[in-house]
């Protein structure tokens, strides 16, 4: 029968080596859970110095140390890139011990304003084959034991799994934030923005369909500011989400847009969306009101029975292809309004660009977004 491997740790130091355990489970800031596990197994290894530093990609984004002043810290600067003999473990998933750092072959010298450091122990970070990191033990006055790389060694096993367990509370974070999000989205989009929006193309028919010059006035006092509604509850929805809206998402709030255009009017659309990547929230709020423009044009001026909306990508560039077989208008039309001058000037602020071909029985508008 294998002999089970048992690492003692000395009464005097039990409580640190319990509270180091309790914090990678507890504790969901990693720079503050390393912080502390840095303390502990500098009091628990009785050594001057503790550092453990996080990869990314081979290289290190945080290097958390204990024992080191702040002073110091700063004079050192930029954070160690673990050439030399701090590189030895980075390939290593079991503790190293160096009994006199500058015998080492590997010793190249410490920084300007770097500590004098005699001995040290040390033991690379994983999860299964990724290098999460690695821990550095340093100047021990009576030498580093085996029982001080067995507690290393379960020491790097618990930091391992403490990044791990972070990583994954934040991943859930960030999941709960979006869902959030999308239901912030969603209660807008079935309730006041998409309800906006019908009543605002159904106060632009009922102006087309009038001769009253008072009522024409009255209508278009109320379309202004329903339109500045709208756009304020698009900014919110901007201003609320820092990730990039998802594909579907930004499709069904496409498909609502055409839908409701459809219920008010005897317009057949078609839509066809070909994209299969999330676009920022700046470029998904101009996509939604370029779209919501050129479908109320349609409800609007065309006379038109067919409508189709494609959007899809071609280069780098995201497309919107609007076609419809209506009356057509002219040049005039565009430059008096239409909403065309304002999908002109998305489209510029996007870097990209509107082309227009209209006649009888045709229009088609073809809008570019530049994809950064």
């Amino acid at each position: 029968m294998e002999k089970e491997n048992h690492i003692s740790v000395d009464n005097k130091h039990l409580n640190e080596f319990i509270n180091m355990s309790l914090d990678t489970l507890t504790e969901s800031d990693l720079t503050r859970l390393l912080e502390k596990t840095a303390s502990n197994l500098k009091q628990i290894l009785d050594c001057e110095y503790v550092a453990i530093g996080i990869l990314n990609r081979g290289k290190y984004i945080s290097f958390i140390q204990s024992g080191f002043t702040k002073e110091i810290v700063s004079k050192i600067g930029s954070i160690p890139q673990g050439r030399g003999i701090l590189g030895e473990i980075i390939n290593k998933d079991s503790v190293m011990i160096v009994e006199d750092i500058k015998s080492h072959e590997s010793y190249t010298g410490f920084p300007k304003y770097h500590p004098d450091m005699s001995n040290l122990i040390a033991k690379g970070l994983f999860n299964g084959n990724e290098k999460l990191g690695r821990i550095y033990v340093a100047n021990k006055e009576i030498g580093f034991s085996e029982e001080d790389e067995e507690i290393l060694e379960l020491a790097g096993k618990l930091i391992s799994r403490s990044i791990m367990h972070v990583r994954m509370n934040n991943t859930i974070k960030e999941n709960e934030v979006e869902l959030q999000i999308s239901s912030l989205k969603r209660d807008l989009h079935d309730s006041a923005l998409q309800n906006l929006i019908a009543v605002n193309m159904q106060l632009e028919l009922i102006k087309s369909n009038s001769s009253e010059a008072g009522v024409a006035e009255i209508i278009d006092s109320t379309i202004a500011a329903s339109k500045k509604v709208i756009e304020d509850l698009y900014d919110l929805l901007k201003k609320q989400e820092n990730l990039p809206i998802g594909y579907e998402n930004l499709s069904f709030e496409l498909e609502d847009i055409i839908y409701r255009a459809t219920t008010i009017s005897n317009i057949d659309f078609e839509f066809e969306y070909l994209l299969d990547f999330d676009v920022s929230s700046s470029m998904a709020n101009t996509l939604l009101t370029i779209v919501q423009e050129s479908v109320s044009n349609i409800v609007k001026h065309s006379k038109s029975t067919t409508a189709k909306i494609k959007v899809f990508k071609e280069d780098d560039y995201l497309n919107i292809l609007i076609t419809d077989n209506g009356v057509g208008f002219n040049e005039d039309s565009i430059k008096k309004g239409f909403g065309l001058k304002n999908i002109k000037i998305r489209a510029i602020e996007h870097g990209g660009d509107v082309q227009i071909n209209s006649h009888d029985k045709k229009t088609v508008i073809h809008v570019t977004l530049f994809i950064n």
